[in-house]
């Protein structure tokens, strides 16, 4: 007979009915029943080759509907019997999730299954580990914004400005429902502002806030801020901390409204490396990029590449291989500052050393009220000779620290004799901070300062964080 315009089809042999279909299908499903663990694997597949079935019979059935009588009644109890099966044990027809089998064991062509990564094994609902998340804002948390909300003044047009940190960070964890399964995330929103507005105070609060939240039971730590400064809040973090549990500081270098937004991935890894056993001990770690780096050491390197955070001159301390940690090396742990919430903190300046330099800003700083000064010399820790005698009265009234504004090595100490340079420097007073740069150097001044470090207690201590 002729179907359509000039398709031929002859009469088709007998097929397999629905009736047929359902019968193997049950007598599959008792037949896996049998064989435990790798049984309920099977039961899945056998669901999906059932499925498989039953749309061969519709369609069939939309061309052969005569011959094999086959009515929608029919085909209805097929479907009720499918979608029955899966309800029996808790399976969900819209995610076929392979169930894991006892590692090792496997019955016939069935492949075995790897055994169960054990920190998914360890964050199961009955035995997850608390992970408190403190959230300060940062592109992590970042939105479209526009001209009626960045704060632009009057006359919005509602027309977007870039970005700004909209999302909660209850929302971003919300988002991410992979986080379940690695720990009890509980979140704290801290702040909600871009990084350059964190300062030293909210480190110093956070620290309190991470104090009581291992008090009720976390295990590890995780902060969430903009990158401009993660650096040094990390720097500050690690000076701080006295406990063993990892904190781990990360961020993103794209919105969420970004292609290849990398927030995501980095808030999971910094919650798989604060829950598990790998980082405990480790002090403040920094965490983006799939590497791991030391708070000590990281550092911003470039404007908006995805790869902006490196350790110069060191590397990172590990990096995360097929989801999970590898820690090749910790650094030892840094003294603890003891500052306590509200303790006024010091204020200290850096100054930036430049080819042919003058005087003035060096003169004029002490005069400005500050506690303390960075001075980011020229390459080994050198300054041109114009201004020493500014330095000289500088030195007499407040601590002034020497650092480099290479970027990377160590500030030298016993090499340049001439006017200025790194030799007649430390003669001067001035105390070298080692591989330091002068961002750290300040934190480090700072949180001194306000812990009560004087003169040579100080300088040891510069020496000794410096390295």
């Amino acid at each position: 007979m002729h179907i359509g315009a000039g398709v031929e089809s002859a009469t088709p042999a007998p097929g397999p009915g629905s009736a047929d279909v359902a019968g193997l299908l049950r007598q599959l499903l008792v037949g896996v029943d049998d064989l435990g663990v790798v049984g309920l694997r099977l039961r899945v597949h056998v669901r999906v080759v059932g499925l498989l079935l039953l749309v061969r019979v519709v369609v069939g059935g939309s061309l052969r509907l005569r011959h094999q009588r086959l009515g929608l009644g029919v085909l209805g109890k097929l479907l009720a019997h499918l979608c029955s099966s899966f309800a029996a044990d808790g399976s969900d027809v819209r995610t076929l999730a392979p169930v894991a089998s006892t590692p090792g064991v496997h019955t016939g062509s069935v492949s075995p299954t790897p055994p169960a990564d054990p920190a998914r094994s360890a964050a199961r609902p009955e035995g997850r580990p608390v992970v408190a998340l403190f959230a300060l804002g940062g592109t992590v948390a970042s939105a479209p914004a526009t001209d009626g909300g960045a704060g632009t003044g009057s006359g919005s047009t509602g027309a977007e400005v870039g970005v700004a940190p909209r999302v909660a960070a209850a929302d971003l964890v919300a988002a991410m429902p992979q986080l379940s399964d690695l720990a009890q995330v509980q979140v704290t929103q801290v702040r909600q502002v871009p990084s350059c507005e964190v300062t030293l105070d909210d480190v110093v609060d956070l620290v309190s806030r991470l104090r009581a939240a291992v008090s009720d039971g976390a295990r590890g730590l995780v902060v969430t801020q903009g990158t401009d400064t993660l650096e040094e809040t990390a720097f500050a973090l690690d000076l701080l901390w006295p406990g063993p549990e990892p904190v781990v500081v990360t961020g993103a270098m794209r919105p969420a409204s970004a292609p290849g937004a990398d927030g995501p991935a980095h808030l999971v890894a910094a919650t798989r490396l604060a829950a598990g056993p790998e980082a405990q001990g480790a002090g403040v770690l920094v965490c983006l990029g799939d590497e791991i780096h030391a708070a000590r050491h990281v550092r911003k390197t470039h404007t908006s590449a995805p790869s902006a955070f490196t350790s110069p001159g060191r590397g990172p301390l590990g990096w995360f291989s097929e989801g999970r940690p590898v820690l090749a090396s910790l650094p030892p742990r840094l003294p603890e500052l003891d500052v306590e919430t509200g303790t006024p903190l010091p204020a200290v300046a850096v100054l930036r050393i430049g080819v042919g330099e003058d005087p003035r800003l060096l003169e004029a700083v002490a005069d400005l009220g500050y506690d303390g000064v960075v001075v980011e010399a020229l390459g080994g820790g050198h300054v041109p000779q114009a201004l020493l005698p500014a330095l000289d009265a500088l030195v007499r009234r407040v601590p002034v620290l020497l650092a480099s504004r290479t970027g990377a090595g160590r500030v030298l100490e016993q090499t340049y004799g001439y006017p200025g340079g790194d030799i007649d420097l430390v003669a001067r007073g001035l105390v070298p901070v080692g591989t330091l740069d002068a961002p750290k150097a300040r934190v480090l001044l700072t949180l001194a300062l306000a812990a009560g470090f004087r003169g040579d207690d100080l300088a040891d201590l510069v020496r000794r964080v410096g390295g």
